[in-house]
Protein backbone atom coordinates (compact mmCIF):
# COMPACT_ATOMS: atom_id res chain seq x y z
CA UNK A 1 0.00 0.00 0.00
CA UNK A 2 2.87 2.35 0.62
CA UNK A 3 4.00 4.43 -2.23
CA UNK A 4 -0.14 5.12 -3.08
CA UNK A 5 -0.87 7.35 0.13
CA UNK A 6 -1.35 10.70 -1.56
CA UNK A 7 -4.01 9.36 -3.66
CA UNK A 8 -6.06 7.75 -0.67
CA UNK A 9 -5.99 11.27 0.86
CA UNK A 10 -7.54 12.82 -1.38
CA UNK A 11 -10.86 10.38 -0.51
CA UNK A 12 -10.62 12.13 3.29
CA UNK A 13 -10.44 15.60 1.83
CA UNK A 14 -13.80 15.33 1.11
CA UNK A 15 -14.59 15.17 5.24
CA UNK A 16 -11.82 17.49 6.39
CA UNK A 17 -14.03 17.78 9.57
CA UNK A 18 -14.68 14.15 10.56
CA UNK A 19 -11.96 11.76 11.83
CA UNK A 20 -11.60 8.62 12.16
CA UNK A 21 -10.50 5.33 10.25
CA UNK A 22 -11.90 2.62 7.60
CA UNK A 23 -11.15 -0.64 7.71
CA UNK A 24 -11.20 -3.31 4.88
CA UNK A 25 -10.66 -6.09 3.54
CA UNK A 26 -10.05 -7.67 0.10
CA UNK A 27 -8.58 -10.72 -1.80
CA UNK A 28 -6.05 -10.65 -4.18
CA UNK A 29 -6.22 -12.67 -7.51
CA UNK A 30 -3.03 -14.38 -8.93
CA UNK A 31 -2.64 -11.73 -11.43
CA UNK A 32 -2.20 -9.20 -8.87
CA UNK A 33 -6.20 -7.73 -8.88
CA UNK A 34 -8.49 -7.22 -6.16
CA UNK A 35 -11.30 -9.59 -6.97
CA UNK A 36 -13.41 -8.84 -3.98
CA UNK A 37 -13.44 -5.77 -1.30
CA UNK A 38 -15.06 -4.86 1.42
CA UNK A 39 -15.34 -2.38 4.09
CA UNK A 40 -15.90 -4.01 7.78
CA UNK A 41 -15.91 -0.75 9.69
CA UNK A 42 -15.92 3.15 8.82
CA UNK A 43 -16.41 5.63 11.75
CA UNK A 44 -16.47 8.15 9.10
CA UNK A 45 -19.89 9.65 7.73
CA UNK A 46 -19.24 10.12 5.00
CA UNK A 47 -20.58 7.53 2.29
CA UNK A 48 -18.39 8.88 -0.66
CA UNK A 49 -14.74 8.32 1.83
CA UNK A 50 -15.59 5.11 1.47
CA UNK A 51 -16.70 4.49 -1.98
CA UNK A 52 -13.59 6.74 -3.26
CA UNK A 53 -11.30 4.24 -0.99
CA UNK A 54 -13.00 1.06 -3.02
CA UNK A 55 -12.57 2.39 -5.77
CA UNK A 56 -8.82 3.56 -5.65
CA UNK A 57 -8.25 0.02 -3.38
CA UNK A 58 -10.15 -1.84 -6.61
CA UNK A 59 -7.43 0.15 -9.14
CA UNK A 60 -4.60 -1.30 -7.57
CA UNK A 61 -2.67 -4.09 -9.03
CA UNK A 62 -0.34 -6.37 -6.39
CA UNK A 63 2.77 -8.24 -7.52
CA UNK A 64 1.72 -11.42 -8.80
CA UNK A 65 1.49 -14.53 -6.33
CA UNK A 66 0.29 -17.19 -8.72
CA UNK A 67 -2.92 -18.07 -6.06
CA UNK A 68 -5.77 -15.85 -4.50
CA UNK A 69 -4.49 -14.20 -1.05
CA UNK A 70 -6.60 -12.30 1.76
CA UNK A 71 -5.23 -8.42 2.55
CA UNK A 72 -6.53 -5.81 5.05
CA UNK A 73 -5.66 -2.28 5.16
CA UNK A 74 -7.20 0.39 7.85
CA UNK A 75 -6.89 3.55 7.06
CA UNK A 76 -6.45 6.56 9.43
CA UNK A 77 -7.55 10.20 9.33
CA UNK A 78 -6.77 12.94 11.40
CA UNK A 79 -5.85 10.82 14.73
CA UNK A 80 -3.99 14.22 15.41
CA UNK A 81 -5.03 18.07 14.69
CA UNK A 82 -1.69 20.53 13.43
CA UNK A 83 0.49 21.91 15.81
CA UNK A 84 1.12 25.24 15.81
CA UNK A 85 5.01 25.89 15.61
CA UNK A 86 5.22 27.75 18.70
CA UNK A 87 2.99 24.93 20.71
CA UNK A 88 5.47 22.11 19.10
CA UNK A 89 8.19 23.59 20.23
CA UNK A 90 6.76 23.98 24.17
CA UNK A 91 5.29 20.37 24.06
CA UNK A 92 8.60 18.98 22.98
CA UNK A 93 10.98 21.28 25.16
CA UNK A 94 8.25 19.83 28.32
CA UNK A 95 8.49 16.15 26.64
CA UNK A 96 12.21 16.29 26.69
CA UNK A 97 11.98 16.84 30.65
CA UNK A 98 10.14 13.77 31.46
CA UNK A 99 11.54 10.41 32.50
CA UNK A 100 9.39 7.67 31.04
CA UNK A 101 11.69 5.52 28.87
CA UNK A 102 10.94 5.22 25.19
CA UNK A 103 8.96 1.50 24.45
CA UNK A 104 5.42 -0.49 25.33
CA UNK A 105 4.38 -0.51 29.23
CA UNK A 106 1.26 -2.17 29.77
CA UNK A 107 -1.64 -0.41 31.07
CA UNK A 108 -2.69 -1.93 34.15
CA UNK A 109 -6.43 -1.98 33.54
CA UNK A 110 -5.60 -4.58 30.81
CA UNK A 111 -8.05 -7.67 30.90
CA UNK A 112 -5.62 -10.21 28.78
CA UNK A 113 -1.90 -10.72 29.44
CA UNK A 114 0.83 -10.60 26.99
CA UNK A 115 4.42 -10.27 27.59
CA UNK A 116 6.08 -7.05 26.70
CA UNK A 117 9.08 -8.14 24.65
CA UNK A 118 6.43 -9.73 22.46
CA UNK A 119 4.64 -6.99 21.74
CA UNK A 120 8.69 -4.87 20.58
CA UNK A 121 9.21 -8.02 18.20
CA UNK A 122 6.39 -7.11 16.64
CA UNK A 123 6.52 -3.51 16.95
CA UNK A 124 10.35 -3.28 15.64
CA UNK A 125 9.46 -5.45 12.45
CA UNK A 126 7.63 -2.23 11.72
CA UNK A 127 10.38 0.35 11.88
CA UNK A 128 10.92 0.62 8.32
CA UNK A 129 7.28 1.31 8.00
CA UNK A 130 7.71 4.04 10.78
CA UNK A 131 10.88 5.27 9.27
CA UNK A 132 9.41 5.93 5.48
CA UNK A 133 6.11 7.84 7.35
CA UNK A 134 8.98 9.82 9.36
CA UNK A 135 11.06 11.04 5.94
CA UNK A 136 7.83 11.47 4.16
CA UNK A 137 6.96 14.10 6.97
CA UNK A 138 9.94 16.00 6.41
CA UNK A 139 9.88 16.40 3.13
CA UNK A 140 6.44 18.12 4.01
CA UNK A 141 7.02 20.41 6.45
CA UNK A 142 10.30 20.71 6.53
CA UNK A 143 10.88 19.94 10.54
CA UNK A 144 12.23 16.92 12.21
CA UNK A 145 12.49 15.75 15.60
CA UNK A 146 9.12 14.69 17.95
CA UNK A 147 7.36 12.42 20.12
CA UNK A 148 4.92 9.66 19.60
CA UNK A 149 2.80 8.55 21.85
CA UNK A 150 -0.07 6.12 20.93
CA UNK A 151 -2.29 4.13 22.77
CA UNK A 152 -3.09 0.70 21.89
CA UNK A 153 -5.91 -2.27 21.96
CA UNK A 154 -4.72 -5.58 20.94
CA UNK A 155 -8.00 -8.13 20.78
CA UNK A 156 -7.85 -11.88 21.24
CA UNK A 157 -6.94 -12.52 18.08
CA UNK A 158 -3.42 -10.67 17.96
CA UNK A 159 -4.81 -7.91 15.67
CA UNK A 160 -5.05 -3.99 16.57
CA UNK A 161 -8.85 -2.98 17.38
CA UNK A 162 -7.99 0.28 18.17
CA UNK A 163 -5.48 3.17 18.09
CA UNK A 164 -5.62 6.36 20.11
CA UNK A 165 -3.28 9.23 20.14
CA UNK A 166 -1.35 9.42 23.70
CA UNK A 167 -0.13 12.81 23.36
CA UNK A 168 1.94 13.06 20.17
CA UNK A 169 4.05 15.97 19.49
CA UNK A 170 5.20 15.82 15.80
CA UNK A 171 4.63 18.35 13.23
CA UNK A 172 3.08 16.28 10.93
CA UNK A 173 -0.54 15.07 11.48
CA UNK A 174 -0.40 12.63 8.22
CA UNK A 175 2.63 11.42 9.30
CA UNK A 176 0.55 10.14 12.90
CA UNK A 177 -1.91 8.66 10.59
CA UNK A 178 0.68 6.79 8.38
CA UNK A 179 2.27 5.25 11.53
CA UNK A 180 -1.31 4.28 12.78
CA UNK A 181 -1.86 2.43 9.66
CA UNK A 182 1.52 0.45 9.86
CA UNK A 183 0.29 -0.84 13.77
CA UNK A 184 -3.11 -1.67 12.37
CA UNK A 185 -0.99 -3.73 9.65
CA UNK A 186 0.79 -5.74 12.44
CA UNK A 187 0.01 -9.12 13.94
CA UNK A 188 0.66 -9.52 17.71
CA UNK A 189 0.74 -12.63 19.27
CA UNK A 190 -2.98 -13.72 20.67
CA UNK A 191 -3.00 -12.31 24.59
CA UNK A 192 -4.38 -14.80 27.59
CA UNK A 193 -7.34 -13.82 29.09
CA UNK A 194 -8.89 -10.82 26.72
CA UNK A 195 -7.82 -7.57 24.99
CA UNK A 196 -4.42 -6.31 26.14
CA UNK A 197 -3.82 -1.95 26.30
CA UNK A 198 -0.77 -0.80 26.26
CA UNK A 199 1.31 2.57 25.64
CA UNK A 200 3.88 2.77 23.29
CA UNK A 201 6.03 5.55 22.76
CA UNK A 202 8.63 6.66 20.14
CA UNK A 203 11.53 9.92 20.07
CA UNK A 204 12.31 10.86 16.54
CA UNK A 205 15.50 12.73 15.84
Amino acid sequence: MRGSEDDYRRCFMRAMTERGVVETEFEVGSAGEVVELQVVRSTIGRTDVTECLSTKLRERRFDSQGSRAKGRWTFVFRLTDPIDKKVYQRRLDEESERDDDEGIAIDPSSRGRLPIERIEETVQAGYPLFARCYRDAISRSGRAGGILRLHLVIGEQGRLVDVGDGGTVLPDPYAVDCIAESFYAMRFPEPEGGTVQANYRLEFY
